[in-house]
C-alpha cells in the first residue's frame, strides 16, 4: 500500500526498510572477515611456531567432511618440521583461521603456522603464508 506523503512523494514501505537495514550494518561497526594487523616478516616468523617452504603433492579426506593438504617440505626457517606435513584443508573464514589462497595440487606455499588444541599445524590469513614465488619474505627469513 502506497501513501502520498507532503509534497507530493509516495512512500515505499518495503523501500525504507532495506534502507534502514542498510545504513544499520554498515553503521554498526560489524565487520565481515578478518581485520589482520600487517605483520613484518620477523613479527611473523616470531608468533609462529614453524615457518617452511613446501609443495601440496595431495589432498586427504579427514573422514568428518573436510579436507587436509599434503605438504612435501623442501625448506625449513623454524622448528622441527617432518619432509611430510599434513595440515587441515581451511579456507580463511571469518575467525581468520585457514590459508589465504586456494590450495592445489603442486602449488607451493611459504606456511608460518603454528599448533592449534589437537595437536595440528594450523595458520592464518594474517600470518604471511603466500604462495612461494609471489612472496619477498625469502630475501630476510635466510637461506633457511
Amino acid at each position: 500500500m502506497n501513501r502520498v506523503l507532503k509534497e507530493g512523494r509516495k512512500w515505499y514501505p518495503q523501500g525504507m526498510f532495506a534502507r534502514l537495514a542498510t545504513t544499520m550494518i554498515l553503521g554498526s561497526g560489524i565487520s565481515f572477515g578478518c581485520d589482520c594487523k600487517d605483520l613484518t616478516v620477523l613479527e611473523a616468523r616470531n608468533l609462529a611456531k614453524v615457518v617452511f617452504r613446501g609443495r601440496i603433492t595431495a589432498f586427504r579426506n579427514t573422514g568428518n567432511g573436510t579436507r587436509s593438504a599434503i605438504f612435501t617440505v623442501d625448506r625449513v626457517w623454524k622448528g622441527d618440521v617432518p619432509r611430510i606435513v599434513e595440515m587441515p584443508e581451511i579456507q580463511g573464514g571469518s575467525d581468520c583461521d585457514g590459508f589465504p589462497v586456494k590450495l592445489e595440487v603442486g602449488k607451493v606455499l611459504l606456511v608460518y603456522a603454528r599448533r592449534n588444541g589437537t595437536g595440528s599445524y594450523m595458520t592464518t590469513v594474517c600470518s604471511r603464508t603466500a604462495v612461494a614465488d609471489k612472496s619477498k619474505d625469502f630475501v630476510e627469513l635466510g637461506a633457511g
